[in-house]
């Protein structure tokens, strides 16, 4: 009986999910370069032989020293092997858990319809793998798979189809965020064990989204072909330099008309604000107010101050309607030339980056701005800032007015360009 639950360790190459050319179904090969890992075989308080990989050992004394803690835990009657639970199994409950947080309040359903996209394509790849075998090398043939468009959803009726063919590195990191947030939840739930897997995966590269250079004449362009209610979303979106999601939540409650104020209870960093309105941005909001259903006795019969007879509980959730509406007039109105480059790429975020750089040119400090987008650290608002490019064009053409040589190699204040 002493030596009922006594084990043993091994060593095997790392793996990684392949299709076999010959019988065309995956199978299981060895990673060129991979490490090395440490499995442990050991039996429970039931006499069941476990066998399972150990995410922290790198040498045989470290795997021996799992063992031993694996085998007392037993014998205290404390079991530390891991479930076997595949992938898609928890899935499902992992998508449960994000709808009781949108119940609770606490994500957007938006959100939840991108979390179940980013699930549905993991499941292509992951749906029968257990989590407890899912490796690094795994995940990167995912991302690569993904980037190269080498992975299909399968047909569902009345989904429609998207993303043909290769993705951008945004849409792969998402995805693998999502995975990462999954492994974190199958954790606190006792049915995965050891290092999250996700944590070893370099996310691929994504380039920098440079927004499009919209001006003050853009601007008033946008607002006079824009459709009625979304003029006033933009307008209240930019005197605020609130977000999408900020503005569309926000509640005649919160706004205090005699203080001159509207307050945020709940902004991206967590984080409760206040925002002062200037004339316009009142007259604005009283244009929407004397627009909005009301009773009988007056009332107004929605809280929101974005309102939509559509959704359950009446407030306005999207706009894409209007957006693409917008576009289209902007392309009727504006030249080729000049609706490739300020509005081709537009979109409703553009407001607050245009918003913030307006202020910075005129003398606003980087402090103040930095509050009023609601950021924890300058340097996130530093991203805001076009006019920080525009310093540095500035600087680097009085650097160049200052060291730069004429075509005979003689300096501008007239000496020479040899050293005396």
């Amino acid at each position: 009986m002493a030596n009922e639950h006594l084990g043993r360790v091994y060593a095997r190459p790392e793996t990684k999910t392949a299709l076999d050319p010959k019988t065309h179904k995956k199978t299981r090969v060895p990673v060129p370069k991979g490490r090395t890992y440490w499995y442990l075989a050991y039996r429970d308080h039931t006499g069941k032989l476990i066998r399972r990989r150990s995410e922290n050992a790198r040498t045989k004394l470290e795997a021996l020293a799992e063992l031993h803690d694996v085998e007392t835990d037993i014998r205290r009657g404390v079991l530390r092997y891991p479930k076997k639970v595949k992938f898609g199994a928890f899935a499902d409950q992992y998508l449960k858990i994000k709808g009781t947080e949108v119940e609770a309040g606490k994500i957007e359903a938006s959100s939840l319809d991108r979390i179940k996209r980013s699930v549905d394509w993991l499941l292509v790849y992951f749906a029968d793998s257990m989590l407890h075998s899912i490796t690094p090398a795994d995940i990167e043939d995912y991302r690569t798979a993904r980037l190269r468009g080498k992975l299909e959803l399968p047909k569902v009726p009345g989904r429609r189809r998207t993303d043909h063919g290769a993705v951008v590195p945004r849409t792969v990191n998402r995805e693998l965020a999502q995975m990462k947030n999954l492994f974190n939840e199958a954790e606190k739930r006792g049915v995965f064990t050891g290092k999250n897997p996700v944590c070893r995966v370099d996310f691929a590269p994504e380039p920098r989204r440079v927004p499009p250079p919209i001006g003050v004449y853009q601007f008033q362009q946008i607002i006079q072909v824009a459709h009625p209610r979304l003029r006033q979303l933009i307008v209240v979106a930019a005197h605020t330099l609130k977000r999408k999601t900020e503005v569309l939540t926000l509640r005649w409650e919160n706004v205090n008309w005699e203080e001159g104020r509207i307050y945020i209870p709940k902004t991206k960093s967590g984080e409760a604000n206040w925002v002062s309105m200037n004339d316009e941005l009142r007259a604005v909001l009283s244009e929407i107010q004397s627009e909005s259903p009301k009773t009988k006795d007056g009332s107004l019969r929605s809280p929101w101050v974005f309102w939509s007879p559509l959704s359950a509980d009446r407030r306005l959730r999207g706009f894409t309607g209007w957006m693409a509406d917008l576009k289209a007039k902007l392309r009727e109105v504006s030249t080729p030339e000049d609706y490739k480059r300020y509005y081709e790429r537009l979109w409703f975020h553009n407001l607050r980056h245009f918003a913030a750089s307006l202020l910075e040119k005129n003398g606003v400090d980087i402090l103040t701005l930095s509050k009023l987008l609601g950021h924890k650290s300058t340097r996130t608002t530093e991203i805001y800032l076009h006019g920080v490019d525009e310093d540095q064009r500035r600087a680097t053409a009085r650097l160049g007015q200052l060291l730069g040589t004429g075509t005979n190699g003689a300096h501008q204040d007239g000496t020479s360009g040899a050293n005396n």
